[in-house]
């Protein structure tokens, strides 16, 4: 990039202002792309010209949306500026230079990117994951829980699990399963937990089993989130609920990542 632009600036002096563009609809693939604008022959009625912006390469060719013509006119007046942007797979964020670069900003720019980049592969990691528990298709019943402030959480239910500390060593976030258990000697109406990959870490709370059962109406194997804490020196869980659909997957992967923040943040 530095090659590209050529002499990069310590200072911000006249003619090196930064504007910011948002594009939605980008399907370019996730990653760092730059290059210079050029008009693309396009005006609207008022005669604003339509833009667009170019990779060095000239491997893409992103236009600007129709709306935010205008807005290019009056900030940066001519074409043929540099720029350069994320794409996050379906939009871009777009930083567009009048005339110069400024050293710091760029590389400020790209200490972010990586983040973003780092955080979206994560993000691409656990959806997969969470896609091999083969959750079937079909019809789809949209059903989370509300928050007092009346606004959905990504889950439908909360269940407290009994017996984790017999069956965990450690505080855990994992995708899991619940399945009854008919020939458990204490209590026919049990519910084991296990994660996706068959290990049990306890069972849905006696005092929780007529709301699970209800919740669930006879049906098996439902998907969960799970997560173990440290609580006084004791370790205890929570299973949260979705219904078995795929549908369910973007959800199960937001839960899980908030978990497993509540998790980092507890270590501090």
């Amino acid at each position: 990039m530095k090659n590209y632009f050529g002499k990069l600036y310590k200072i911000r002096v006249t003619g090196t202002e930064i504007f910011n563009y948002h594009i939605l609809h980008s399907s370019l693939p996730v990653g760092v792309y730059y290059g210079r604008t050029k008009f693309s022959g396009e005006c609207n009625r008022n005669g604003v010209k339509g833009v667009l912006f170019c990779s060095h390469d000239g491997s893409a060719t992103i236009p600007l949306e129709r709306k935010n013509w205008k807005k290019y006119e009056r900030e940066a007046e001519s074409d043929n500026l540099f720029w350069y942007g994320y794409s996050d797979g379906e939009s871009m964020s777009v930083c567009l230079t009048k005339g110069k670069v400024l050293e710091k900003s760029l590389i400020d720019w790209l200490k972010n990117v990586g983040g973003w980049i780092r955080d979206h592969d994560y993000y691409e990691s656990i959806s997969e994951w969470v896609k091999s528990l083969g959750l079937p298709d079909g019809e789809f019943t949209y059903k989370k829980a509300h928050s007092q402030y009346d606004y959905d959480f990504y889950y439908w239910n909360r269940y407290f699990l009994a017996g984790v500390k017999y069956h965990v060593s450690a505080p855990f976030v994992s995708f899991g399963v619940a399945k009854f258990e008919p020939d458990n000697k204490y209590n026919h109406k049990a519910v084991a937990i296990y994660t996706d990959t068959g290990i049990k870490v306890g069972y849905i709370a006696e005092k929780e089993l007529s709301k699970y059962r209800k919740e669930v109406d006879g049906v098996d194997n439902i998907p969960l989130v799970l997560e173990s804490h440290f609580y006084n020196g004791v370790l205890y869980g929570n299973a949260y609920t979705f219904t078995r659909h795929k549908n369910e997957y973007t959800y199960m992967v937001n839960q899980f990542l908030r978990l497993e923040q509540k998790m980092e943040e507890q270590k501090k």
